[in-house]
């Protein structure tokens, strides 16, 4: 049995969803230095060959996006136990793309972890486009009843969402 916590919780993982909308310490924007990091990181993991899944730092060099990462990972263990990383332009980015700069990432911040029954170890999660009296539905694997139009989000560890902001959106 786990031991349940009977005092209150004082650490910056207590959080408020009111607090976090007012203030802006948990988002991160990317800078076009670190975008271009990104970008120099993944054209050199496609040039190595190396299938996704043996794909290691060294595959995917990042110099200047490495701290930012770090933070995060920091921020993860011992702050709120998130960040929200903004400002990688993932239109720019095939579906498969963007799935190598989340892994890679992810061997910056730990290591790979099943992310369900069939062992993948990194899970893409569909909108099908079905609604239920409770919620939209959602899944990691496609079905052939449902239609299958990738929302671009992954999982390491921690959930993680590539999609285009709001301003991106509206300009298109």
């Amino acid at each position: 049995m786990s031991d349940v916590c009977m005092t209150p919780i004082t650490t910056p993982k207590a959080w408020r969803g009111e607090t976090l909308a007012r203030e802006a310490s948990w988002i991160v924007t990317l800078t076009e230095a670190e975008v271009a990091d990104v970008d120099r990181a993944l054209a050199t993991a496609k040039a190595s060959g190396v299938p996704l899944e043996e794909i290691q730092r060294e595959h995917f060099p990042l110099t200047a996006m490495r701290s930012r990462l770090e933070q995060a990972v920091a921020e993860m263990y011992d702050g709120r136990g998130f960040v929200l990383l903004r400002g990688l332009p993932v239109r720019r980015y095939t579906d498969d793309d963007v799935g190598l700069i989340f892994w890679g990432f992810g061997r910056y911040m730990g290591a790979p972890l099943y992310q369900n029954p069939q062992g993948e170890l990194l899970g893409h999660v569909y909108d099908h486009g079905r609604t239920t009296a409770t919620s939209t539905c959602a899944a990691t694997r496609p079905t052939p009843t449902c239609r299958t139009t990738p929302t671009r989000a992954t999982w390491w560890g921690s959930s993680a969402c590539a999609a285009p902001s709001r301003a991106d959106s509206a300009a298109s």
